[in-house]
């Protein structure tokens, strides 16, 4: 790794190869999982081609029915912020201007699905007070933490993913 420790472009190196090595094979694993892709059991080396089509026919996706009915089952209703009426009011409305009612629902099923989803949280130049926030797939972030903090105190975060039209990473 490039840079002198805890430094930014150590950070990025350091959690670029970890989202590349370990989180995106890991969510590419749990996502063939939801989606009914999982691998088909052992076959003795002479039944293989014989049964293979018989098998992949046969998959039954259970694990993408118990994602979506978990995830169709879990509403955010509010906040609460102890007895700070205004702060609960302001989060909601925060909330609310960043369409989470509706995005939210890609977070918690991504969470369903690999155990782990994003918010990107970004100033919103228009409205200092409403900060812009965003649901990302665990296949494009990653979090640093600070060590020996039980991964309480973050020390860095890194989004990274490829332009569909450039295919250049950013």
């Amino acid at each position: 790794m490039a840079g002198k420790p805890m430094t930014p472009e150590w950070f990025r190196d350091r959690l670029y190869k970890q989202l590349v090595e370990v989180q995106q094979p890991e969510a590419a694993f749990f996502d063939d999982y939801y989606t009914g892709n999982h691998p088909l059991p052992w076959l003795a080396p002479q039944a293989r081609d014989e049964f293979r089509r018989i098998l992949k026919m046969t998959r039954s996706n259970y694990m993408g029915l118990v994602a979506d009915a978990q995830v169709e089952r879990a509403n955010v209703e509010g906040f609460r912020f102890g007895d700070d009426a205004e702060a609960d009011k302001d989060a909601w409305r925060i909330w609310q201007a960043n369409n989470l009612d509706a995005d939210f629902d890609k977070g918690l099923l991504e969470s369903s699905i690999g155990g782990k989803a994003f918010l990107l949280v970004a100033p919103n130049p228009d409205d200092a007070g409403s900060p812009h926030i965003w649901v990302e797939h665990q296949a494009q972030c990653v979090v640093g933490y600070e060590p020996g903090t039980n991964r309480r105190q973050r020390r860095a975060g890194l989004k990274a993913w490829e332009d569909e039209w450039t295919g250049e990473v950013h």
